[in-house]
């Protein structure tokens, strides 16, 4: 049976496809080099034994062909096989991309500022990684210029632990513009990712625990509340506008705190208009 001649357009197509393949294809390349090398790379430090899922892993490359790898590479005394399934390079690991990070330092005046500098400088070390560090001195002005600086320097990623609230939009805009990732400590900045307690369910726990041990040590009977915040970092809400309570809503809410330990446990009359008067003043 004659065989079936390509029409014109077919062959135009077939001879593009063609074309296309040699312009991506480095004719020179080696691909089983190509794979050994990838494989080799995947061990990062001296000594270091790797199972052969992760030496899958870490190169890229199926675990069929992953294991031939590693045998021949044995048998040529590349590899060393160090138990039923862990592997270990016989060659010095190859340099990886050193990655340069940036910290923006709260300060040196409090002990916790210095542990978590001290933290990320034993981490960078022991992982290989370059640290460039600056002290934002517990100072709005100065963390704006520390935050050029690390844009100046190409750092990888920025760790900024810097208190001022109204300072925190200008410092994330500076690393978005550089796309340079940002990790906020402590205090949330627009974009980042943020590295700290919930500060608010923290306040929830205390605020309840603190309610119970009143209860049950002083019967209730507080005189006084004392609140303590840092306003830098955000203050706390000033008006219950700013907590979206509306008007209409202040009896019921008023209701209800005569019922609940607000006006049960009281050591003054507290009734709901006496609550009432108090929310209309806090709106």
């Amino acid at each position: 049976m004659p065989s079936r001649r390509a029409s014109v357009p077919e062959a135009i197509s077939r001879n593009e496809m063609k074309a296309k393949a040699a312009t991506t294809r480095d004719r020179y390349m080696v691909k089983s080099v190509e794979h050994a090398s990838r494989l080799l790379s995947a061990f990062r430090t001296s000594g270091e034994g790797l199972p052969l899922r992760e030496v899958s892993s870490r190169s890229g490359l199926p675990k069929s062909m992953t294991f031939r790898l590693l045998y021949t590479l044995e048998r040529c005394g590349m590899v060393e096989k160090v138990g039923e399934n862990l592997y270990r390079s016989c060659l010095r690991p190859f340099k990886q991309k050193l990655y340069r990070l940036g910290y923006a330092a709260q300060g040196t005046d409090y002990q916790f500022s210095k542990e978590v500098s001290a933290g990320l400088q034993r981490a960078a070390q022991s992982e290989g990684v370059e640290l460039i560090s600056v002290d934002n001195r517990y100072n709005a002005k100065i963390a704006q210029r520390n935050a050029d600086v690390l844009v100046r320097e190409k750092v990888d990623l920025v760790i900024e632990f810097q208190t001022d609230e109204q300072v925190a939009p200008i410092v994330a805009a500076k690393y978005r513009e550089a796309n340079i990732p940002l990790i906020a400590i402590e205090v949330p900045h627009p974009g980042a990712t943020y590295f700290g307690a919930n500060n608010y369910e923290a306040g929830l726990i205390g605020g309840r625990y603190l309610g119970r041990w009143a209860k049950q040590r002083w019967q209730g009977q507080v005189d006084e509340i004392l609140l303590l915040a840092l306003a830098r970092a955000g203050g706390l809400p000033a008006t219950l506008r700013e907590l979206g309570v509306p008007r209409d809503g202040l009896s019921v809410l008023a209701a209800d705190a005569a019922t609940q330990w607000t006006g049960t446990f009281n050591p003054r009359p507290f009734d709901a208009a006496a609550a009432l008067t108090l929310y209309e003043r806090a709106l």
